[in-house]
């Protein structure tokens, strides 16, 4: 396993979306992906998006291209549907919404966002 050496912003900025594990002078140890590295600060697992995220965005006035098939409408019957209800659930127990977790974000797989000063760590070693 290789180290990253010297630790810092310059040397830490090439290894940006490197997965790589941070040990700290107190024995702790961070693993994730590098996110940004600002201000002396080395950030893993941060899932903002941002200029150095590759990312695009599009402007407001840029045309998106849409193809016949998703403008054609489609024939409609014109038989009247009035009586006819269609329900999996009776009307006095509505369907709850479910959501087996917190939000839908996704996530990083090495775990929430992390931000360490670079003083305070002791070895990096990316994970390659």
């Amino acid at each position: 396993m290789e180290q990253i050496v010297p630790i810092n912003e310059e040397t830490c900025t090439h290894f940006i979306g490197v997965p790589v594990c941070a040990v700290l002078n107190d024995g702790n140890r961070h693993f994730g992906i590098i996110s940004k590295v600002r201000k002396g600060k080395l950030i893993l697992n941060d899932s903002s998006e941002d200029e150095s995220s590759g990312a695009v965005k599009r402007s407001k006035g840029e045309a998106t291209k849409t193809t016949a098939a998703k403008t054609r409408k489609t024939p409609t019957s014109r038989k009247s549907k009035r009586g006819l209800q269609l329900s999996a659930f009776p009307p006095e127990a509505p369907a709850e919404h479910f959501e087996p977790f917190e939000t839908l974000e996704p996530r990083s797989p090495f775990g929430a966002k992390v931000s360490v000063d670079l003083a305070n760590i002791a070895g990096l070693f990316p994970l390659l």
